[in-house]
């Protein structure tokens, strides 16, 4: 078929997907190949679990050579000090009975120097906020399969250059420079997989993505318990980045609706070709991709046709005007807002509610795996229920995570005895928390068109990040207050759940993006607000 022949009719991507979208060969091989590049994110993330461990330790102080933890509990008063004199210590010794080693010790991070293990999550936190704005741009502007191949690459060498920090500052800026990394990789993968399939199956493929990040927690577990230096853990999950860029490369195609977007209709039509030819679907394959706003066409060296650069200048135009047109309109921004306050919500009572599990005793890499299955009981918990919209399951998932987690906040003041049922509606907040997210992660790229899509997914993350950061320091809110009237342990439950039952009203008022195709422009967007579906009909949208 020619070039003409495929502009010749104005039908537009979404028809086509709609005829070669359903998972079949085609997105369960690019599931499980995503899927194993977002697993690695899941380990870089939360390996600082493991390398970032405290130890047990004293004051390297004349006449104790052997290590004993006992003996630290029982008799001295001060870690930091030279016996018990008020000389600051300088030389530390350490338990090697869980970890060989970690930044821990191999930086000194004990006593004076505590603070910096707290700064590098913090700062790792908040990396993502400029980060998610630069990956948007390059995720929009350059394509999803160059992003996902240059963040592998980059996780690879910031993962190896964090492996061989030689100071606790080179190794939080390779920490740093990692977070992005882990951002390219995984939102690039997710923005692929929605848009290579079909609006009703979007949320089933979706779904399965995230099941990766539950089993890299896992994993990791497995990892972290057979290597105990945080050296060689860190190089071990770190490695395969490389591999697994190569895979990235010649196994991925790019994505047809970005091509789409961009005015590059052949490359798109050969795409959805070869998805139809891998689905054994070809003789359902009738549409034929136009290009929008009558973009002109040129030969390029292989005779092929490409966008002129005038066109190229208009389509890059387009996504910024798009882009103001969304901070600048006032039902989009309100949106983006709300948006933006369920990713505070999700992300600070996620962030927190994993970080207070390593106060439960026990043993840490089998609470590292209960937290990894929970993660996966999470997913599957929203697979059965995605399917009935997005709006009403992401209200009450929230709705009820929330009363959980004040119930626990109520229990632990009142009833400190009901240890049974803190933790029960404590994992109830989890649970919610942990499928809310997946939801609003969906919701968030259905809202927006594809010229924009993953800047104002990233955009709207912001202020989650800040609240990822910010979840250290509520946890750690027990060892500011010193009023015997007020329990600090209570503040951090009460407080996320607080901000889970102010979203879940807020969202009430988005529109719902059930079964809707992907709008990929500013007008198509715009329509999904204004024209509900007929079931729901009766909601108010701003």
């Amino acid at each position: 078929m020619s070039s003409n022949e495929h502009l010749s009719t104005g039908d537009s991507i979404n028809d086509a997907l709609l005829q070669v979208g359903d998972i079949r060969k085609y997105q369960i091989c690019m599931l499980l190949g995503t899927a194993v590049c977002c697993m690695l994110t899941s380990m870089q993330s939360l390996v600082l679990v493991f390398t970032q461990a405290d130890m047990d330790y004293r004051c390297a102080d004349a006449g104790f050579e052997n290590f004993s933890g006992k003996y630290l509990v029982e008799n001295l008063t001060d870690q930091c000090v030279l016996g018990n004199t008020t000389t600051e210590c300088l030389n530390f010794k350490y338990s090697s009975s869980v970890y060989e080693n970690t930044i821990v010790s191999e930086f000194d991070l004990v006593c004076s120097n505590v603070i910096w293990s707290t700064v590098a999550n913090t700062l790792f936190m908040l990396t993502r906020i400029p980060g998610g704005f630069i990956v948007g741009q390059i995720l929009d502007r350059f394509g999803r399969k160059r992003t996902i191949v240059v963040g592998l690459l980059s996780l690879g060498a910031t993962g190896m250059g964090t492996a061989y920090a030689v100071n606790v500052a080179m190794y939080i800026v390779f920490r740093c420079l990692a977070a992005v990394a882990i951002m390219a990789v995984y939102d690039g993968c997710a923005t692929f997989l929605t848009e290579v399939t079909t609006p009703r199956q979007r949320p089933v493929i979706l779904i399965g993505l995230v099941f990766s990040w539950g089993s890299g927690i896992c994993l990791l577990s497995l990892f972290g318990y057979f290597i105990r230096d945080w050296r060689l853990l860190h190089m071990a999950i770190t490695v395969p980045c490389f591999a697994f860029c190569i895979m990235a490369f010649f196994l991925f195609d790019e994505s047809p609706h970005w091509l789409y977007s961009q005015g590059k209709t052949r490359e798109a039509q050969t795409i959805l070709e070869k998805i139809a030819y891998w689905n054994r679907c070809s003789h359902n394959l009738t549409v034929n991709l136009t290009l929008r706003n009558n973009c002109e066409l040129t030969p390029d060296i292989d005779g092929h046709e490409k966008l002129g650069q005038a066109s190229k200048e208009k389509v890059r135009d387009s996504e910024t005007n798009e882009c103001m047109q969304i901070l600048g309109n006032k039902r989009f921004l309100i949106v983006l807002g709300i948006c933006a306050f369920g990713w505070l919500a999700c992300n600070m009572g996620y962030s927190g509610l994993a970080m207070g599990l390593g106060s439960l005793s026990g043993d840490i890499y089998i609470i590292n795996l209960i937290g990894g299955a929970t993660e996966l009981v999470s997913y599957c918990i929203a697979f059965l229920v995605i399917p009935g919209g997005r709006k009403v399951i992401y209200i009450g998932l929230l709705a009820a995570g929330g009363v959980g987690l004040v119930t626990a906040a109520i229990l632990q003041e009142f009833s400190p005895s009901l240890v049974w049922l803190v933790i029960t509606t404590t994992m109830v907040g989890r649970l919610s928390v942990a499928a809310g997210w997946q939801i609003m992660y969906l919701w968030c790229i259905e809202l927006f068109p594809t010229t924009t899509r993953a800047t104002m997914l990233e955009v709207s993350m912001w202020i989650g990040h800040i609240g990822s950061a910010a979840a250290p320091f509520i946890n750690d809110m027990t060892k500011v207050i010193k009023n015997p009237n007020i329990s600090g342990a209570i503040i951090a439950p009460a407080v996320y759940g607080a901000l889970l039952i102010l979203s879940s009203f807020l969202s009430a008022f988005l529109p719902e993006t059930n079964n809707k195709p992907l709008p990929v422009d500013m007008k198509e967007a715009t329509a999904n607000i204004d024209s509900p579906r007929q079931d729901d009909a009766s909601t108010t949208y701003l």
